[in-house]
C-alpha cells in the first residue's frame, strides 16, 4: 500500500458513489473522488505508527458524516491480495479547547533529472503576521528517491530552529514525529523545506533502471517533497466537552 488518506463527508456523496460502484467502496484516485470533502483525519504512509496530541486537543467528526478512507495501492506483481486495512478512533474524553491543524509546506514544480545523485528541492511557507501557532508535530514525506529532508523554522528576528532532519530517507518507513515541547512559531515565521533526491541507478530504492526524469505525482514511481506541519492556535478557546468518551477500531 502506497498510503492510505481520511476525508470528511457530510454531503452524501461518497454512499451515493459507493452504491454506483460494484463491490466494496467505489474507484477513484488522488482524492476521495468527490467535491467539497472536509479536511480529514490524517493519513497513513508505510512505517508510520499512531499519531497522539496532546490533552485539550482533538480534530472534529461532525455528527452524522461519514469517514471516507482513499487508499492508494501499489500492487507490484498484480496478483491479488486480501485488503486487510483498519483505522482507529480515540475519542476525547475532557474538554477541547483547541483544534488540531496541518499546514503542508510542499513544493509541486520540479524535475529530478535522471542521473543525479544528490537533487535539492525546496519549499517555503510563511505564517501571516498575525497568526500566532505552536507546533506539536511533523510529518515529512518523499518516495523512493528521497535521500534526506530538513525542516527549519526561521523567526522573524531571524533566529532559526531546526524542526527535524532525516538523514537516511527509507519510503518503507516513514514516521509521524510528535516534539517533546510544542514549538512556538510567531507571526512572519518562516517554514523552510529541503529536500535531497537521488535518481542515479545507483541508487538501490530507484523504481527505474535506467533512470528517467521524475516530477511530481500520485504513484509511487514519481516524486514529493512535502512536510506536514501539525500546529494549534494559541488564541483559539473552544471549551467543546465530548459528547461521549470510548475508543473505536474497524
Amino acid at each position: 500500500m502506497h498510503h492510505l488518506l481520511t476525508y470528511i463527508d457530510t454531503s452524501g456523496q461518497a454512499e451515493a458513489l459507493d452504491r454506483a460502484d460494484a463491490g466494496p467502496g467505489y474507484t477513484c484516485f488522488g482524492g476521495p473522488g468527490f467535491v467539497g470533502a472536509r479536511e480529514g483525519l490524517g493519513g497513513w504512509a508505510p512505517g508510520a505508527r499512531p499519531v497522539a496530541v496532546p490533552d485539550g486537543v482533538g480534530m472534529l467528526i461532525p455528527a452524522g458524516a461519514r469517514l471516507v478512507l482513499q487508499v492508494h495501492y501499489h500492487n507490484r506483481t498484480g496478483d491479488p491480495v486480501q485488503e486487510l486495512s483498519r483505522v482507529g478512533l480515540r475519542f476525547a474524553r475532557a474538554t477541547v479547547d483547541k483544534r488540531l491543524r496541518v499546514i503542508p509546506v510542499l513544493n509541486q514544480q520540479f524535475r529530478i533529472p535522471a542521473g543525479e545523485e544528490r537533487w535539492i528541492v525546496r519549499a517555503s511557507f510563511t505564517l501571516p503576521p498575525i497568526w500566532r501557532m505552536h507546533a506539536i508535530g511533523v510529518s515529512p514525506h518523499m518516495h523512493l528517491l528521497g535521500r534526506e529532508m530538513r525542516l527549519t523554522a526561521t523567526y522573524p528576528d531571524g533566529t532559526s530552529r531546526s524542526l527535524i532532519y532525516i538523514d537516511d530517507w527509507d519510503f518503507h518507513w516513514q514516521g509521524s514525529y510528535t516534539f517533546r515541547e510544542p514549538v512556538p512559531l510567531p507571526g512572519g515565521t518562516r517554514i523552510e523545506v529541503e529536500a535531497v533526491y537521488d535518481n542515479s541507478p545507483r541508487n538501490r530504492r530507484n523504481p527505474t533502471i535506467p533512470p528517467r526524469d521524475v516530477g511530481w505525482g500520485d504513484a509511487t514511481t514519481d516524486e514529493m517533497c512535502i512536510a506536514f506541519l501539525r500546529v494549534t492556535v494559541d488564541g483559539e478557546r473552544l471549551g467543546h466537552q465530548p459528547a461521549y468518551a470510548g475508543i473505536a477500531a474497524r
